[in-house]
């Protein structure tokens, strides 16, 4: 079983620190990628990464620019695009090929943004509470919530310390929250994510906790439900009593949902 840790750096010297646990089977079954939300690391990830490993799959589990130990030349905004993009010069560079993508919260916007720069290298998609259009709902009690509860996996230690200065701006003043939202998750980035995911060819399972207020469930499960009933490739599932990280707090039945999931279109 080994873990490899390693910092990625791309041909504009951008950086990315990953790590990558190999398959414990002699032949790979696939490549799973994982992207982590805002405040949060490639740690939160580790144990269900290792769920997949176990089944047989190489993992590839990344702290995004500012967080864990990936710097950031920018960290007044979280930029989906130039996140998405570095991480697309990681797949062609390492000749990453029917890719599981797998992202949550704001990871599932930049995996959303990933797979519209060339959809032939992923498989399918995976979206665990992924930030949509009713984060607007409730600015103040969702958003700036997912920057200050616990729950959501923000902690200001995975943060790089410029990103670590503009939380704790936000947390003063609530003010600043537009700005932190420019280009991570504003109304154009949310909307493009959407349309992106109305087109998506490959499988798609977007999964969203019951009680996940900071994404806006009910508006969420509404939306994502409406899409699938034009979608056949989409699946939506609810895990009911879940808050924002399924995939640590319902590790078992997040795991045995998209287990499934994967089963059922790996061919």
């Amino acid at each position: 079983m080994a873990n490899n840790d390693f910092l990625y750096e791309s041909h504009d010297l951008s950086q990315l620190n990953f790590i990558r646990l190999d398959s414990d089977r002699e032949i790979s079954r696939g490549t799973i990628m994982i992207l982590h939300s805002i405040g949060s690391s490639l740690e939160s990830h580790m144990a269900i990464g290792r769920r997949y490993q176990e089944v047989g799959f190489d993992v590839y589990l990344f702290d995004l620019p500012g967080h864990g130990k990936t710097p950031a030349s920018i960290v007044d905004e979280l930029d989906v695009y130039n996140f998405a993009s570095l991480l697309n010069t990681f797949v062609v560079d390492n000749k990453l090929e029917k890719v599981i993508l797998i992202g949550h919260g704001f990871g599932a916007i930049v995996a959303t943004y990933l797979y519209n720069f060339n959809n032939d290298h992923y498989k399918m998609v995976v979206l665990e509470d992924p930030y949509n259009k009713s984060l607007y709902s409730m600015v103040k009690e969702n958003t700036l919530k997912s920057l200050i509860d616990s729950s959501a996996d923000v902690s200001l230690e995975n943060c790089d310390p410029g990103l670590q200065r503009l939380i704790i701006s936000i947390r003063a003043n609530p003010n600043d929250l537009m700005t932190f939202l420019r280009s991570g998750c504003s109304h154009v980035v949310l909307d493009f994510a959407y349309n992106i995911q109305k087109q998506m060819k490959c499988p798609l399972l977007i999964v969203v906790g019951e009680k996940d207020h900071i994404i806006g469930q009910e508006k969420a499960i509404k939306h994502y439900s409406k899409m699938g009933e034009s979608k056949s490739n989409l699946v939506v599932e609810v895990i009911n009593n879940a808050k924002h990280s399924p995939h640590r707090e319902n590790e078992d039945e997040f795991f045995a949902i998209v287990y499934d999931f994967i089963k059922k279109n790996l061919k």
